[in-house]
């Protein structure tokens, strides 16, 4: 009797330990930020009269590639980061970076960009804030900035 006791709490636990991951896809799946996504940042200063345009895929599992018109003129890489809930409920944090080499491959700088955004009612558009900062290779902060952003879906077309 312990013998067969014991293959049930196995098989249990085994069942619940291969159940999680499913169920924490499925809810990251479910959130509404999961594609990709055309976006226009506008930075806070009186000089910069032009916004950046730009791209952003999420994934279910948490990770976000952004590239962008400002890191095609510096020929910086494209971005790569994460996005969760914000600690405001509706919101959300996305983080991500991206490289700026040297003509020898080594690193210039990267640069730092934090989204605080929220998703409306239908999904398909978000809008919010954002800040940055491009550090050099030892982290010294080089500048800093901060801005608008929107962005909208990018839908899937009806196919015949």
């Amino acid at each position: 009797m312990p013998r067969r006791l014991i293959y049930i709490s196995v098989f249990c636990s085994l069942l619940l330990f291969l159940i999680q991951p499913v169920s924490v896809a499925q809810s990251a799946a479910s959130a509404p930020l999961v594609g990709s996504w055309n976006f226009r940042a506008k930075p806070n200063s009186p000089t910069a009269t032009i916004a950046v345009s730009g791209l952003l895929t999420f994934t279910s599992d948490g990770t976000v590639i952004e590239t962008d018109t400002s890191e095609a003129a510096l020929g910086a890489t494209p971005a790569h980061g994460i996005w969760q809930p914000g600690p405001v409920p509706g919101h959300w944090f996305v983080r991500f970076s991206s490289l700026r080499p040297n003509a020898n491959g080594s690193l210039r700088s990267r640069r730092i960009v934090t989204l605080s955004i929220t998703v409306n009612s239908t999904g398909d558009e978000f809008s919010g804030g954002f800040s940055f900062e491009v550090v050099d290779p030892t982290g010294h902060i080089l500048t800093t900035g901060t801005g608008t952003i929107v962005g909208q879906l990018m839908p899937h077309p009806a196919l015949p």
